[in-house]
């Protein structure tokens, strides 16, 4: 379920977050809730519903959760057994609803004449080709098929990436079949008895029931939004993420014997979050980077530029402490570094409500490192300076250190 959750999430969205009142505020775990979509969709309003009231007084700090999700738009505390508090939620899921972006938009009836359709068929997916025809029969203008499209994805009537040429040729009609179908794939016993491996043969088998054209387009939404990855060694197998170990140790003294080289380098760049680090992150780029992966496990994985191992990249990820680490070794690391990050950052900017912090070790002890880290747009910004020099004093220290070595 949570592998597609990305489907969900959307601006156009109206988040009703509950929590159960008679096991009390800490329990719930709203903040980490709160954060996931707060970095995904930080446009789309949030109501806070304490339920089981009839049990418990609700008790919850809403003047700091307002001050660190601004788009909760207001608490409501309810009880299914008495209907207390049902009316005002209705109510004020009316006026989130009715203050949403696409209300009060004034839409021709041969867009509702076209949702009712779609809605009424019992295909669960239909191509775009028949799709057009659909609009085309309920009057729908030639220019105004791609914004309906559109729309009607965002609002999750139907799901249909019109951007990719890949998948964009089919429309599925039932979002929440293919959010099953992805379900159903990831839970299965062939996956689960091969410790997260799932080949092509196994997707026919999960889905026998559709036709070829379909399995390899819900093939293709695994690896669109990064549930499964192929294999680095096997190109008719893909790597489920969210079976991955925990943990690895195999990279260790391959990690360690490379630093131990009398030409080697190193670049640490560390990506601290102001959230709980969102679930995706590293992994996402772990799986967009595939190609050079030698060992990966799911907080973490180690890369190579090449089968000579002449740079080795560690990227490790510490979620409890809301941060990651991006290590590059070898001689000459500023490349194999360069490409990596620019992953991340294309990682990153999936996560609209994020504020990263881009920290970078001090350098001022060449033995060993003294524990502060700069900040690294301070550091671009002095670089840039030129007035202001091109040395900047370590504050644990007090040695000059220089800004272009950092």
């Amino acid at each position: 379920f949570h592998a597609t959750h990305r489907f969900l999430l959307t601006n156009r969205s109206i988040f009703l977050v509950t929590w159960n009142s008679y096991y009390g505020f800490e329990h719930a775990e709203l903040y980490n809730l709160l954060d996931i979509i707060q970095t995904k969709t930080p446009k789309a309003p949030v109501l806070i519903i304490a339920t089981h009231i009839d049990k418990r007084k609700p008790n919850i700090p809403i003047d700091d959760l307002k001050k660190k999700y601004p788009q909760i738009v207001n608490f409501y505390n309810v009880s299914c057994r008495t209907m207390q508090g049902i009316k005002n939620l209705r109510d004020g899921l009316i006026d989130a609803a009715a203050n949403s972006p696409l209300m009060g938009e004034i839409w021709p009836v041969c867009w509702f004449n076209t949702i009712g359709a779609v809605s009424s068929l019992n295909d669960k997916y239909i191509t775009l080709e028949k799709m057009l025809e659909i609009m085309e029969t309920n009057g729908v203008a030639s220019g105004h098929t791609n914004t309906l499209l559109q729309w009607l994805h965002e609002l999750g009537v139907i799901l249909h990436f019109y951007e990719d040429k890949k998948i964009g040729n089919t429309v599925f009609t039932k979002p929440d079949w293919a959010a099953k179908c992805i379900i159903k794939a990831l839970s299965s016993d062939e996956v689960v008895k091969n410790t997260g491996t799932i080949s092509k043969n196994d997707m026919k088998t999960i889905w026998a029931e559709y036709d070829q054209t379909v399995q390899s387009q819900l093939a293709y939404l695994l690896e669109k939004f990064d549930i499964a990855f192929p294999a680095p060694q096997d190109s008719n197998s893909c790597i489920v993420v969210e079976h991955l170990p925990f943990e690895s140790t195999g990279y260790y003294n391959k990690w360690d014997d490379i630093l131990n080289k009398p030409d080697c380098n190193e670049i640490i760049m560390k990506f601290s979050f102001n959230v709980t680090m969102p679930l995706g992150v590293p992994i996402w780029f772990i799986v967009r980077s595939y190609r050079y992966l030698t060992n990966f496990w799911q907080t973490g994985a180690l890369f190579s530029d090449g089968t000579v191992n002449k740079h080795l990249a560690l990227i490790q990820a510490y979620p409890h402490d809301r941060y990651f680490t991006l290590s590059v070794r070898g001689p000459y690391p500023w490349n194999f570094f360069c490409l990596l990050r620019d992953g991340i950052e294309f990682t990153l900017n999936r996560f609209p409500g994020l504020m990263i912090n881009r920290l970078i070790p001090c350098e001022c002890n060449s033995a060993s490192r003294c524990g502060y880290e700069f900040d690294y747009d301070l550091l671009v910004n002095r670089f840039n300076n030129k007035t202001g020099g091109k040395n900047i004093e370590c504050p644990e220290t007090l040695k000059k250190v220089s800004v272009p070595y950092l």
